[in-house]
């Protein structure tokens, strides 16, 4: 009797949630589930005025990416990148995906977009490695956050990444192409630093591997802080995920 009842709890905990168990959840008095936490630093008015960079934090609780939490894994990915394309839209943006391994190991999304780079390069230019792609063009490309995220999907806990920065016009015209062609193994830290020091209007990244975390830095002078959240709210209302404002 008792190791029946051991059994029962251990398959109990590892049953997989349909649509309908996700709804039932979400609907229960003060469920986590799908609640979309946001905040922002620094929350101090004083301090927040004086600021130039707001970093804003995107995270889903209790949601990490491993076992029955992959719906809600899909949907914080889709609010991410619905994020990024507005905050970066019609503005000249770098997005650097990094993979451990090679990318061509994780998806056959990812090698289908990179198959499919000398018809769509017109208007961006592409750096691929075989841990790493760099585009540089007009906003950012939803097709590739799609690729980028089903690669997360087939191996949750390997290190994989990305940043995005959007720069002010004229930036990445004045620099030349050898500065992102590095040598292979050098590692793609060296080109997130390069961008990084230039302060980007906008910047938004990965920040965990095991769970639902986008960091976003935004610069209010070009966009106001009351239009990220705007943008935000739309993100999350449209994927259904329910917003909460959390600043301590």
């Amino acid at each position: 009797m008792f190791f029946k009842k051991a059994k029962k709890k251990q398959e109990n905990s590892f049953k997989i949630w349909t649509e309908e168990d996700m709804i039932e959840e979400e609907n229960k008095p003060d469920s986590p589930y799908g609640n979309i936490n946001f905040s922002w630093y620094p929350n101090d008015l004083e301090d927040f005025q004086n600021c130039i960079k707001i970093a804003y934090r995107l995270v889903s609780p209790g949601c990490d990416i491993s076992g029955n939490s992959v719906d809600y894994f899909r949907r914080f990915n889709r609010i991410s990148t619905d994020i990024a394309c507005t905050l970066c839209k019609d503005r000249m943006t770098a997005t650097l995906i990094v993979y451990r391994r090679h990318w061509s190991e994780y998806t056959p999304e990812m090698q289908e977009y990179v198959d499919r780079l000398p018809q769509s390069g017109q208007d961006a230019r592409y750096f691929l490695y075989p841990n790493m792609l760099l585009r540089i063009g007009r906003g950012v490309d939803r097709d590739l956050l799609t690729a980028y995220y089903k690669g997360r999907e087939i191996d949750m806990c390997d290190s994989v990444s990305y940043n995005c920065f959007a720069m002010r016009d004229g930036f990445f015209e004045s620099c030349p192409d050898s500065l992102f062609q590095i040598e292979i193994g050098s590692g793609a830290e060296l080109v997130e630093k390069f961008l990084a020091q230039f302060s980007p209007i906008v910047r938004q990244r990965d920040m965990d591997v095991f769970h639902n975390e986008v960091e976003i830095t935004v610069d209010r002078r070009v966009i106001p802080h009351e239009q990220v959240i705007e943008i935000v709210q739309k993100a999350c209302d449209k994927q259904g995920g329910r917003l909460h404002i959390s600043v301590e």
